[in-house]
């Protein structure tokens, strides 16, 4: 039991150690991106921590995995290297030992990674989906920068110099709108604008004390004119993020009630990807065997090559089964055989190779 505690003391402390790395690099990239969105006016800044909230489960599905993976790696990587395991292997801990050891450290992850795939992951996915779906958060009056210009439906351009709280009223405006036709403009100048809607539910600009110039089909034939209030309908167009699909967004249960190929591909990616943390725990465990002489790092990129074509493998048959070109009945299982297979080779591979050495003699 000793040798348990301590094998996933040491497995887990790599395990979350890679995992904040990943995470801080991961996240980091991901805040500076939306934050630069959020700064040209794409939505609102006050939902960037929302949406990393929500598609964090999601990105777990990708770091979590690999986290293991490395952790694994480097923690039974310094245990050969520092000849702890030679101590081990001569206080009677077998091969086969030492893989049942390991598959009960994963075991709790991987009952984690399911409650990850099956239940966090849509439920956040859920969430992400309803927060475009507000208004508020994409419509593009609600996503005005003070000092910048705003393009709306491609049809009318609009500058505000400072903005209030709430969003409703601008000072410093201009705007400019192409007619019918691409020759004809429509120039407004006005000291302040209010966002106003009309009885369908239209907004429309009620600008204050300024001038307008239209015209422009003729060469220059413009029209200057001054307004004390003007109004001006504004097209919107919702900027709905495309990232998840409703598909993505369906709970466990609700994919279950669902007939079609691509609600059968996810339910096999759901259920099928956890099974991930056993094989790659194995292959982890066969590819971190070495020496104080070769070093801790020798096996760890042809290890993580391996790894990266095992989450290509089950990426593409996923791809395939969502096109209808791959059973959705045969699932992921037949990767997660194909690589647990390998894992295995590699592991008992020096005894394999003492096994053929015997019999050939």
């Amino acid at each position: 039991m000793r040798i348990f505690f301590y094998l996933t003391k040491e497995v887990f402390s790599g395990f979350l150690g890679v995992l904040t790395i990943l995470l801080f690099i991961f996240l980091s990239g991901r805040f500076v991106k939306h934050l630069a969105s959020a700064a040209s006016g794409q939505f609102p800044a006050d939902i960037i921590f929302s949406i990393m909230l929500y598609r964090l489960p999601a990105f777990l599905e990708i770091l979590l995995p690999l986290s293991l993976f490395l952790g694994l790696m480097l923690a039974f990587g310094r245990l050969y290297v520092e000849s702890e395991m030679i101590v081990l292997q001569a206080c009677g801990v077998s091969k086969r030992r030492l893989l049942f050891l390991c598959m009960g450290v994963c075991l709790p992850l991987m009952i984690i990674f399911a409650a990850i795939t099956l239940y966090l992951t849509p439920l956040g996915l859920y969430k992400y989906q309803k927060l475009w779906e507000k208004p508020e958060n994409t419509m593009s009056f609600s996503t005005l920068v003070s000092g910048s210009f705003k393009t709306f439906s491609g049809k009318m351009t609009l500058y505000a110099g400072e903005i209030n709280s709430n969003k409703s009223k601008i000072t410093d405006v201009f705007t400019i709108m192409n007619a019918q036709n691409s020759e004809s403009l429509d120039i407004v100048k006005a000291e302040s604008a209010h966002l106003k809607y009309n009885k369908q539910g239209g907004q429309y600009l009620e600008l204050k004390d300024g001038f307008r110039i239209s015209g422009g089909d003729n060469g220059l034939n413009y029209r200057i004119s001054q307004f004390q209030t003007l109004g001006k309908l504004v097209e919107e167009e919702q900027h709905i993020s495309k990232e998840v699909t409703q598909i993505d967004a369906l709970t466990t249960r609700q994919l279950l009630e669902e007939n079609s190929v691509e609600a059968k591909a996810k339910l096999q990616w759901r259920f099928g990807l956890p099974f991930m943390i056993p094989v790659i725990a194995i292959i982890g465990l066969a590819f971190s065997e070495t020496n104080h002489r070769r070093g801790r790092y020798i096996k760890l990129i042809p290890g993580i090559i391996l790894y990266f074509v095992y989450f290509g493998c089950i990426t593409f048959t996923y791809n395939q089964m969502e096109a209808d070109n791959y059973p959705s009945i045969l699932g992921l299982w037949p990767i997660h055989l194909l690589f647990l297979g390998l894992g295995l080779v590699v592991f008992y591979f020096n005894d394999i190779k003492r096994l053929i050495r015997n019999d050939s003699h």
